[in-house]
């Protein structure tokens, strides 16, 4: 799993960690409460006289202390939406300090625009977004890669918030009416985002347990979720399609593919197709055997099909007009 620490003062991790527990041992979705206690003046380094604990506070149970804050999946962001109070300048010269400072060398970024300014700068080891809705889908991520490749500096391109699950304010973010970031919408949007070889952060959803509603002060996140919530759902199939082949080899190739289709491949080993609306696709491949599977996005339910030879191969039309996605791996010779 993956910690968030916010760099807004002078706080941060300590020369001595008193964690507990394996972050690995901890569920995905199990909440992380990470305490920064300053124990005296740290005027130069956050490093300096603090300490950090932390706790996983388990749905219905006490907090469990953790250890390895030195080995844990831990990120730094440097602000939210940096550029109400600071300038890029504040960003450049905080985030190298950041990396002088943490003697671990987690990750950071900072959030979070439609552009990001620091793609050359080797204290961003990731690019963050705040692109809401379709505008932050597949073709946004796909140009942002494309800019990022441009720089000779290949980084992860993450767009971290493009809206949350249900979430309909009046007068702003974009005045939509439901359904239109529904689980389902969020879900097809987060796999257009990996289609385009990038990488997403969800929200909760917005209408129960957080701040108002039958149950304010909460949602999923925190353990005091409902029924109602069921967009990670979706999402954890997505996770069990990625993982079942080798994603971080993969790249986006449009070029490959006819028809309303969004392809990944590692050309001649393996190629992923995502069909948003059903029929059917056509895709080049390297003239071989492949073992091909479909998959169902909505339901996680997987089905093995005749296999293909390239080059051209063209998938047999979807059961119906939902989302579907193929696998097609290459058999040993």
């Amino acid at each position: 799993m993956a910690v968030l620490l916010s760099l807004w003062g002078q706080a941060g991790a300590a020369e001595r960690i008193t964690f507990r527990k394996s972050a690995d041992e901890v569920d995905a979705y199990d909440f992380v409460e990470v305490a920064v206690e300053v124990a005296g003046p740290a005027p130069g380094n956050p490093f300096t006289g603090v300490e950090v604990r932390g706790s996983f506070r388990l749905e219905g149970g006490e907090p469990v202390p953790v250890e390895g804050f030195c080995d844990a999946d831990v990120m730094w962001d440097l602000s939210n939406e940096y550029r109400f109070l600071r300038d890029d300048a504040w960003a450049d010269a905080m985030g190298a300090q950041l990396k002088r400072w943490d003697p671990y060398l987690h990750a950071a970024s900072i959030h979070g625009y439609g552009d990001f300014r620091f793609r050359k700068s080797p204290w961003a080891d990731f690019a963050m977004y705040q692109e809401w809705d379709e505008g932050g889908g597949y073709r946004f991520m796909l140009e942002n890669r494309r800019l990022q490749a441009e720089t000779g500096r290949p980084i992860p391109q993450v767009n971290e918030e493009y809206g949350y699950e249900d979430h309909y304010p009046v007068g702003w973010g974009g005045n939509r009416k439901a359904p239109a970031r529904s689980a389902d919408n969020r879900r097809r949007l987060a796999w257009e985002i990996s289609m385009a070889g990038c990488y997403q952060t969800t929200g909760e959803r917005a209408d129960r347990g957080t701040g108002w509603g039958p149950d304010t002060g909460g949602g999923w996140i925190n353990g005091r979720g409902d029924e109602t919530m069921v967009m990670l759902r979706g999402y954890g199939f997505m996770v069990d399609f990625f993982r079942s082949f080798e994603w971080w080899r993969t790249e986006p190739f449009p070029g490959l593919v006819e028809g309303n289709a969004l392809c990944l491949a590692e050309a001649g080993r393996a190629y992923a197709l995502y069909l948003p609306s059903g029929g059917s696709a056509t895709v080049k491949l390297e003239p071989a055997r492949y073992r091909v599977r479909r998959f169902n996005p909505r339901s996680g339910e997987t089905s093995p099909l005749e296999g293909a030879r390239g080059p051209p191969w063209t998938s047999p039309a979807a059961p119906d007009g939902g989302d579907w996605a193929y696998l097609l791996v290459r058999e040993a010779e």
